[in-house]
């Protein structure tokens, strides 16, 4: 039997996996069309939610890969930075961490 340690474990790493997909495929839409705000908005909200997440699972490594994910892509929304090319190869690494 199962512990709820590890049933939460597994639901979080299905979520996670998830996430992985929409954040694959929003930053692709993103590489295409820079200005796509649906798929910048997506993005952010998937960071903070993995974030939470994994925060609330001890991960705190993968926790803060989120938050400072979050962060850059908070600071796309507001048009601090732009979402460049060099953006695009950063974003992945981080997303196949």
């Amino acid at each position: 039997m199962k512990s709820r340690e590890q049933e939460y474990r597994e639901l979080f790493m299905a979520e996670a996996l998830e996430y992985y997909d929409a954040m694959s495929r929003h930053l692709s839409e993103l590489e295409r069309n820079p200005q796509e705000t649906s798929a910048l908005n997506e993005l952010f909200r998937l960071m903070h939610n993995l974030k939470a997440n994994a925060r609330a699972m001890g991960f705190v490594d993968m926790g803060e890969v989120a938050h400072k994910m979050e962060t850059l892509f908070g600071q796309i929304r507001g048009n601090e930075r732009t979402f460049t090319g060099s953006l695009v190869g950063m974003t992945f690494q981080a997303v196949d961490v």
